[in-house]
């Protein structure tokens, strides 16, 4: 590696014409700073409004036109003074104040939170999200405000080029990856302090491993200088990893639909995906089946697996079985089988967002510097990229795209926690699928996926078809409490794919979600005590408490170490809180993993041991991961939810809840939706627990709605009701007050 990027670092001292230019560029911006630091000063100190400083740093840039801040960066300072007032000047202002190359990282993650919190009030008020600035430009904005302020110890400026330089390097494994940095997409992701450190330490390897990239006269930029032009020259890295690295060849595969695995080996591999998601055989089944037809989307609650499956589901189900050692011995003695991923895709994980175009999925123009110069060049998108990896073609010669071999696909393997591995192709997973406009950003590869199987995209001088493997797939997941509220999905676009709900898991699988709920919880705080400590097939043992084992069909067991200890008694309480919540909040696994752990780390840290002291933390838990996630819910439901842990007895809730079943009558819609969410409840056995008619038009005063006190004891789990939640209590008294109003 030291060699390769020794030999990268040539390449670029050799292009005078490049220095030359930066050499004259840096000239004009020290000049300029005379300039630009009073102005920002004067905004820092209250001098100058935002509205104030936009015009008086517009003309200064112009002035030089050596910052590439015209564009985008320019874009974001107005969208703030435009959109974001009366909170966007203080906001910026509080951000730059005694801004340095020491606290530029803090300064970045206060003003990205500020600009994710301005966003999410766009939503509530309706506003377009176009208008808002996007989160993703606050690090270069507050980076290069940063340099002006403290030029004199030189921050790094985050450019887009200097992000996705940075990650073509650690690609090629030409600089070591520091812990911590986050890559998203094309560039590494920048938002929090943590990651600013990590960025630096990943650019200072690089004057550590080869000095002369400070350049005589561009010391103050010899970053941006260097990585600009790698940015421009991508090829150079891709050149030198083909002569230090020698990796295997990819394997020429048939150009064939996408089969079906043998019956045997499906349950099998089913079996073991079913130990590491709670979901029902029939459902895994519903989803392979639609894979083998085409494209789908995972649509239901958060937390109840969607991602988790949309990348294990494509990695697992299509593996295939080979006699080990057969490659060895052609006579085949060996009769040991062993599974491999030859037949498997690998996925490539995107997340929609609202500011997506037909650029973001499938390519278009997109500037660059090029020697120092802004160029524009086709840059392809997620949706062109994964097929792109499916065939042994070169991206810059469309000529070739006519008549592609299919090649195998080498890629890092989710279940493998990224180890590389072969596979049969690479699918494209869309995570949060409706977040998008997503008909605008398909454009035309609708028609593709209706059938043509050809897609349509830019190439230098005009547009080519790019064949769709028929194996590939895309799989979308898709939240369905965001339904209302985000892009609606077109009848066209509805037709392309199959739409799979997954719900979570009912109470019939009780025991085996707490156990997988206990085995994440206190996994993920092992370090938070010397007395818990993992085992082999992970297990784990905290002594005393309780034990965690993997059984052979990949599920999870959990025995606590007596009943009556007052942490099992409190996780048996809170979970009946949480299936109580579940009637009309359909929360996912994910969402009783956060609540466990959160309560698991406040007794932990504390060394809590009394009952009393478990459920103050149970409280404080759900008022933390659970609340705000009921906020959404109606009056009436909230009030039932409410009464479920205020009322005296049994027999005066139940009075309460047919008391709500009978007011709802007069709001045939509402009743509906109560008597729907209570009909939906299964017991252990999986047996509905009542039994509504949902017509309110077949009740009466005379024949009210009713459930008895032995249902509702059922229902709401009053059999054993358990302890006072006064935190969370008033919580939902105060959503239940605002929806009312």
């Amino acid at each position: 590696m030291p060699a390769s990027l020794a030999s990268v670092a040539q390449s670029y001292l050799d292009d005078t014409a490049h220095l030359d230019h930066w050499r004259d560029v840096v000239k004009s911006r020290d000049t300029s700073l005379a300039t630009l630091v009073p102005i920002v000063q004067s905004f820092v100190g209250g001098g100058i409004s935002l509205e104030g400083i936009r015009p008086q740093v517009d003309r200064a840039l112009r002035t030089t036109n050596n910052w590439g801040a015209l564009g985008h960066w320019m874009q974001t300072l107005n969208k703030l003074s435009r959109n974001h007032d009366p909170a966007g000047e203080p906001a910026l202002r509080t951000a730059l104040q005694a801004i340095s190359a020491s606290n530029v990282g803090g300064r970045i993650e206060l003003f990205v939170s500020f600009l994710y919190e301005e966003r999410e009030r766009f939503r509530r008020e309706g506003k377009s999200l176009r208008s808002a600035a996007f989160p993703g430009s606050g690090p270069w904005l507050i980076s290069l405000f940063a340099y002006w302020l403290d030029a004199k110890n030189r921050p790094y400026i985050l450019y887009p080029s200097l992000l996705h330089a940075v990650k073509l390097l650690l690609d090629a494994g030409a600089v070591p990856r520091p812990e911590g940095l986050r890559i998203d997409n094309d560039a590494v992701e920048v938002q929090t302090d943590l990651d600013y450190q990590a960025i630096v330490r990943a650019i200072e390897s690089l004057r550590t491993a080869v000095p002369g990239l400070v350049a005589p006269g561009l010391e103050g930029y010899w970053a941006e200088a260097f990585l600009s032009w790698l940015a421009a020259n991508p090829d150079v890295l891709k050149a030198e990893a083909s002569e230090v690295y020698e990796p295997l060849a990819d394997t020429i595969l048939l150009h064939t639909p996408l089969p079906a695995t043998p019956e045997a080996l499906l349950r099998r591999l089913i079996a073991e995906l079913r130990g590491a998601v709670l979901i029902e055989e029939e459902l895994v089944r519903r989803i392979y089946h639609a894979l083998l037809a085409g494209n789908v989307i995972l649509s239901g609650p958060p937390g109840t697996g969607k991602t988790e499956l949309a990348r294990r589901v494509p990695e697992l189900l299509w593996q295939s079985e080979v006699i080990a050692g057969a490659s060895t011995n052609p006579l085949g003695s060996a009769t040991q089988l062993q599974r491999v991923t030859s037949s498997a895709f690998a996925t490539r994980l995107v997340t929609a967002t609202d500011e997506w175009s037909v650029r973001t999925l499938i390519g278009g123009l997109a500037p660059i510097s090029e020697g120092g110069k802004p160029t524009y060049r086709i840059q392809y998108g997620h949706l062109t990229q994964a097929l792109f990896a499916n065939w042994a073609i070169s991206e810059s010669n469309p000529l070739g795209w006519s008549a592609p071999q299919r090649k195998s696909v080498r890629a890092p393997s989710y279940l493998s926690d990224g180890d590389e591995r072969e596979f049969r192709g690479c699918w494209l997973v869309i995570d949060e699928f409706n977040r998008a406009p997503i008909d605008l950003a398909l454009g035309e590869a609708l028609t593709a996926l209706g059938g043509s199987g050809r897609l349509r995209v830019p190439v230098d001088g005009g547009s080519e078809e790019l064949p769709i493997p028929q194996d590939f797939r895309i799989i979308g997941t898709l939240n369905s409490f965001d339904r209302n509220y985000l892009n609606q999905l077109s009848e066209a676009l509805k037709r392309r794919f199959a739409f799979i709900e997954i719900p979570p898991p009912t109470r019939q699988r009780r025991q085996e979600e707490q156990a997988i709920v206990l085995a994440k919880a206190v996994a993920s705080i092992t370090h938070l005590s010397p007395a818990i400590s993992p085992g082999p097939d992970d297990s784990i043992t905290w002594p005393n408490v309780v034990s965690i084992a993997r059984l052979p069909s990949g599920s999870y067991s959990a025995t606590w170490a007596t009943p009556s200890l007052p942490l099992a008694t409190v996780f048996g309480f809170v979970w009946n809180v949480f299936e109580i919540i579940r009637i009309y909040r359909q929360l996912g696994t994910a969402q009783a993993i956060a609540l466990v752990r959160q309560m698991l780390i406040a007794g932990v840290v504390q060394n809590l041991t009394s009952r009393e002291d478990w459920v103050k933390m149970a409280d404080l838990a759900l008022c933390d991961t659970i609340a705000d996630q009921l906020q959404v819910l109606l009056p009436d439901e909230l009030e039932v939810i409410i009464g479920a842990h205020a009322a005296g007895s049994a027999a005066e809730f139940t009075a309460q809840l047919n008391g709500v079943l009978l007011r709802l009558l007069s709001s045939p819609r509402r009743f509906a939706a109560q008597a729907s969410a209570l009909n939906s409840v299964v017991d252990k056995d999986g047996n509905q627990i009542v039994r509504l008619d949902e017509d309110a038009e077949q009740y009466s005063d005379q024949n009210p709605p009713t459930i008895s006190e032995a249902h509702v004891v059922e229902l709401f789990h009053w059999q054993n009701k358990g302890y006072d939640l006064p935190s969370f209590t008033r919580r939902l008294r105060a959503f239940k007050l605002e929806r009312g109003l």
